[in-house]
């Protein structure tokens, strides 16, 4: 019986070996994967990004072009989070400022008006963020970070947050 398994185990193997092997070949030929630092789940194949991200750039640039002279609108957060959000909002996305006011005040201490953030005790900012990449007609807004009593903003933690929001960080 003890033989009958070994040579059981030794016929899998010869049948096995070459369906893995041949497995292994075709993976070294093969360029490697490269995934974007934000692809957590790395499922974003960026074979075509190069291409992507310059269309990104593009529609950032024409979009940055149309919020020229636009009205501004802040969701002060300086009580809660020592930060406060600027937007221009152009008239082609007026219709989505109840949103945008709802969801500022339903932050901790949240404050939605139509003026610039204040200067005072700003430390950096990060411009260009875009709220939805998929949305051609996107909102793009800068977050202004403060300092302070309690503010965590050091450079290190800016550069983190900015990076992560795919923004330009400016410090002041």
């Amino acid at each position: 019986m003890r033989c009958f398994f070994q040579s059981s185990i030794v016929a899998l193997a010869l049948v096995v070996s070459p369906v893995l092997h041949a497995g292994s070949d075709q993976k070294a030929h093969q360029s490697p994967k490269k995934y974007d630092k934000h692809d957590v789940l790395k499922d974003d194949h960026l074979d075509d990004h190069d291409h992507h991200e310059e269309e990104e750039a593009e529609m950032l640039k024409k979009r940055l072009a149309e919020m020229k002279g636009a009205d501004i609108y802040s969701c002060h957060l300086q009580d809660f989070s020592h930060q406060c959000r600027e937007y221009p909002i152009p008239e082609d996305v007026k219709s989505k400022l109840p949103d945008l006011k709802q969801s500022c005040e339903s932050m901790p201490q949240g404050r939605f008006n139509s003026r610039k953030c204040p200067p005072d005790n700003l430390v950096g900012k990060c411009i260009h963020i875009q709220r939805n990449y998929h949305d051609p007609k996107t909102l793009i807004y800068d977050n202004h970070y403060y300092g302070g009593d309690g503010s965590p903003w050091t450079r290190d933690e800016m550069a983190r947050v900015c990076e992560d929001l795919e923004g330009e960080l400016v410090l002041e």
